[in-house]
């Protein structure tokens, strides 16, 4: 979403809290520091729900994808409802793969609508792009008087995040350092397109396995603005399994995902290395002596240094990652906070009483935004 260039502009204060966000770059190791004073909830008139912040940092957030599947007969009265309210079919192509065999693309003004669809399947497929309440209004009324309503399939809540240009490399990686997800199935991984350089972390690998829920974070280019203006997007995606195991089953339930508790998809902590490096070294330590002990050599006090070392090392492996990839350099606070999660998973180190929330007040202002964004849907729909 597009900040307002006039930070004076005229907006709804919905409400206000003494805190706010200020920005700083810590001049030894780079990481930013985000410290609580004089915030603002705003509604704008171009944004549903923009958490406008007195400082270099502002949060938008917002439903980014709204996938929901229909019956193939409504597909004959939706395209010409579509018509009639101004919408321009700019696309009408031919699908080479997957299931459905052709796709439409639909768009008024900065509203987008895309159909899958197909001549021997029993359900076609919508997606809303970045849907408002009355986009969503407009499509869930076509369906309000059918027999049966769309199901929901999955559904993509986005966070912006918008700052000064030179700090968003250090807001990505201030970013994947502590988020966190619960009961994930499949390690976390990074994708780098070496085309653009541009790199997405992903919570879960999806493709490995199924997953309920996930959340990735990546760099993203504003629309409209000049060449180089960027944002940071974290993007939670909810599927199917989580949507109907919390009660939203139609694309009619949509509005009450903003009920969820937004712990239940996104937590930011960080590990207490005051308490986990004393404790990994011991765990080494132990582990290396009662190898030794089963291959029956002695083990003598003279051996305790080198295990002392051994075990200085293994921790640092386990927490910075392999040493050729990460360097000696890297502080293990600097990896992000799956990563390390996951290795300690390998060897089988409960990590979750060296869990420490991160108090730095950016967890509450998202979750004043998921209760904006609750009070914007209920009222409007």
């Amino acid at each position: 979403m597009k900040i307002p260039k006039n930070p004076n502009a005229s907006s709804e204060v919905i409400s206000s809290r003494p805190e706010a966000f200020e920005t700083k770059q810590s001049s030894t190791s780079g990481e930013l520091i985000i410290i609580p004073d004089k915030l603002k909830l705003r509604r704008s008139d171009c944004d549903y729900c923009d958490l406008r912040l007195d400082s270099d940092l502002a949060v938008h957030a917002g439903f980014d994808v709204v996938t929901a599947s229909f019956l193939t007969r409504y597909r004959f009265d939706l395209f010409p409802y579509l018509e009639e309210l101004g919408f321009d079919c700019l696309t009408d192509s031919r699908l080479e793969s997957g299931i459905y065999g052709r796709h439409r693309f639909y768009r008024r003004a900065s509203e987008q609508i895309e159909i899958l669809y197909g001549a021997d399947l029993a359900n076609d497929q919508i997606k809303l792009h970045s849907p408002t309440p009355p986009l969503f209004g407009l499509v869930d009324g076509f369906f309000r008087d059918k027999v049966r309503l769309p199901k929901l399939s999955q559904v993509e809540i986005a966070f912006d995040f918008y700052c000064d240009q030179g700090m968003i490399p250090h807001f990505h990686d201030y970013l994947k350092t502590i988020a966190f997800l619960k009961h994930r199935r499949k390690p976390s991984f990074c994708y780098r397109n070496h085309d653009d350089e541009s790199e997405t972390y992903y919570a879960t690998d999806r493709k490995k396995g199924p997953s309920s829920k996930s959340w990735k974070i990546y760099e993203k280019q504003s629309e409209g603005e000049p060449c180089g203006r960027s944002f940071i997007r974290l993007e939670i995606t909810l599927d199917r399994p989580f949507l109907t195991a919390n009660g939203f089953d139609a694309l009619s339930d949509l509005p009450g995902v903003w009920d969820l508790d937004l712990s239940k998809l996104l937590e930011f902590h960080r590990l207490n290395y005051d308490k986990l490096i004393p404790y990994m070294k011991k765990f080494a330590f132990k582990a290396m002596i009662r190898e030794r002990r089963e291959m029956k050599r002695p083990v003598s006090p003279n051996r305790f240094h080198a295990f002392e070392l051994a075990a200085r090392n293994w921790v640092g492996v386990v927490l910075r990652g392999d040493w050729r990839n990460s360097g000696l350099s890297m502080r293990p606070q600097d990896v992000p906070l799956l990563e390390q999660i996951d290795r300690l998973k390998a060897h089988e180190i409960d990590y979750g009483r060296f869990l420490d929330p991160v108090e730095d007040g950016l967890f509450s202002h998202l979750s004043e935004l998921f209760k904006a964004n609750r009070r914007l849907w209920r009222g409007a729909v």
